[in-house]
């Protein structure tokens, strides 16, 4: 818990929870469920969480060429299924783009 709440207040916010926490983390805690309720039922098969991965290598091979070439990403997705993983995947891009005079 102090590990991820960085500002000692006593509660997790959005962002730090997101900080420290990947997509397929929370996939492992889904699958690992004793009950195959809504949470077991939503974690990704080996399959999926390959296209995931697969996903996100093209997104950073994208972003380092634009990193290279010195222009902007827009981001511009929405599907209310997945949004929170997309949400997810963005905000944990920016941190890592986003830095220093390189917006």
């Amino acid at each position: 818990f102090d590990k991820i709440d960085t500002d000692n207040d006593g509660v997790i916010s959005y962002l730090e929870w997101t900080e420290h926490i990947k997509l397929s983390g929370i996939n492992d805690i889904a699958s690992s469920c004793i009950n195959r309720g809504p949470m077991y039922q939503a974690a990704l098969i080996d399959e999926e969480l390959q296209l995931y991965f697969n996903l996100i290598d093209r997104v950073h091979r994208i972003l380092g060429l634009a990193q290279e070439l010195g222009v902007r990403v827009m981001v511009d997705a929405e599907w209310i299924d997945i949004q929170p993983a997309i949400d997810h995947l963005v905000l944990t891009l920016q941190r890592k783009y986003n830095k220093g005079d390189q917006p």
